[in-house]
């Protein structure tokens, strides 16, 4: 099962993922209102054979973190073996929810990849741009994989007829109680030990740092 997460319009893993779709079952999934369908109809358009939002009050102030363990409870409801994500989410910009996604369903992560093929022993084979040069990359069991750029070709035709299925928090076993801002890491701030110093050389520097 291959799960496409986000699903952004014009996004590199929608176009992976159709290119998926003669292949293996494909869902597209993203969280968010209503502004969120517009990428999985696109998804729809490349191949994927279905479409979910999650939705719920509480994910419109979730952080990466919480928005990560959200997704990931639906794709291991789902049985995904294969998340593709983008390289970038469109709010906050880290590329960390792939990585918390990878977390939660213990999985094996990769980024920057360009090209993505399934092996027929199951493998799933990901060509990586490191440092200027392509590096090719297999792993074996469930994986999460940031694309970077996607294919160019003709994708599958369409699903018709799909509608976007709207699911909430409880459908994927979580309490709405448990989705919040993490503000307790963001630590809490402390007054200065010490005046601060005003130098005018680099010598001074040095000595106002003790070195």
């Amino acid at each position: 099962m291959v799960v496409c997460v986000g699903a952004h319009a014009a996004g590199p893993e929608v176009a992976i993922g159709g290119a998926l779709a003669g292949r293996f079952p494909v869902i597209a999934l993203s969280a968010g209102g209503a502004d969120a369908s517009a990428g999985l109809r696109s998804a729809l358009d490349a191949g994927a054979g279905r479409a979910v939002r999650l939705e719920d009050e509480s994910l419109g102030q979730s952080d990466f973190h919480t928005l990560g363990r959200a997704l990931a409870a639906a794709i291991a409801k789902f049985g995904g073996t294969l998340v593709l994500t983008g390289a970038r989410s469109s709010d906050e910009g880290l590329g960390a929810v792939p990585a918390v996604i990878a977390e939660r369903l213990g999985a094996t992560l990769l980024a920057g990849a360009e090209d993505i093929e399934v092996l027929d022993d199951g493998r799933v084979a990901a060509t990586v741009r490191i440092g200027g040069r392509l590096r090719r990359y297999a792993v074996s069991g469930t994986a999460v994989i940031q694309v970077a750029r996607g294919p160019i070709g003709r994708p599958p035709a369409p699903v018709t007829g799909v509608e976007i299925e709207v699911m909430g928090l409880a459908a994927i076993g979580l309490d709405p109680g448990q989705i919040r801002r993490r503000d307790d890491l963001l630590g809490a701030l402390e007054p200065a030990n010490r005046q601060a110093v005003q130098v005018q050389s680099a010598s001074e520097l040095v000595a106002a740092l003790g070195i």
